[in-house]
């Protein structure tokens, strides 16, 4: 109970981080960000009020009920080049569990997609500027996954949970793609690179 207590208020932080860095940015010093002061306290409130009822209510108590996100695994068989730097995710194989399914194909398709998303970020998707202006202004100078460096095989394996909570898919891929592309160019090469993206020149810089 103590372990979801922190998972919970862990979430329950960063979110309120990313709402209160808005607010600031959109509307320091105006009544918004003063209703929000207020609201904070009380949220938090009504937050915990809630968790409790749960657990007492519930003799097995289900945290993702609340933070309402899928899990999902992945493993992927990557080849790198030394001498280039270049970098190919050939294979992908992930798990998913989104709850109790309801739309199998949008889960698959949307973790495909999600999979693919984050190879591109990884390995290749940065803005690129000089001192005066930014230089990657459209499709044609903007780093992005092409046809040809698509994986050849992406597989998705969707777990049946019936009767549990119906969790969000959407973006269930993409932090745990993005680690497993660090780890396998880790277990390539013998070294890990630690900026993204993990262009050539930085893969090739790891010989020296």
């Amino acid at each position: 109970m103590l372990a979801e207590l922190r998972e919970l208020w862990r979430f329950r932080e960063l979110l309120f981080s990313l709402v209160e860095r808005e607010l600031r940015i959109r509307y320091k010093n105006s009544f918004f960000g003063f209703l929000w002061s207020l609201l904070n306290p009380l949220i938090t409130v009504v937050v915990i009020t809630l968790v409790f009822k749960n657990f007492l209510r519930n003799d097995t108590p289900n945290l993702s009920a609340y933070i309402l996100a899928a899990y999902l695994a992945i493993a992927l068989e990557v080849e790198v080049e030394p001498e280039t730097g270049r970098v190919r995710v050939v294979r992908a194989v992930s798990a998913i569990d989104s709850g109790e399914i309801v739309n199998p194909d949008g889960i698959r398709n949307q973790t495909e997609g999600g999979i693919l998303q984050s190879i591109s970020w990884t390995l290749y998707e940065q803005v690129t500027f000089d001192r005066t202006r930014i230089t990657s202004a459209d499709w044609s100078s903007y780093p992005i996954l092409r046809f040809a460096s698509v994986p050849d095989s992406v597989e998705v394996h969707i777990v049946e949970r019936p009767g549990e909570p119906f969790l969000g898919t959407g973006e269930a891929a993409q932090g745990p793609a993005a680690a497993a592309v660090g780890n396998a160019i880790r277990n390539a090469t013998g070294r890990r690179l630690y900026d993204l993206p993990l262009t050539r020149e930085r893969v090739r810089g790891l010989r020296v």
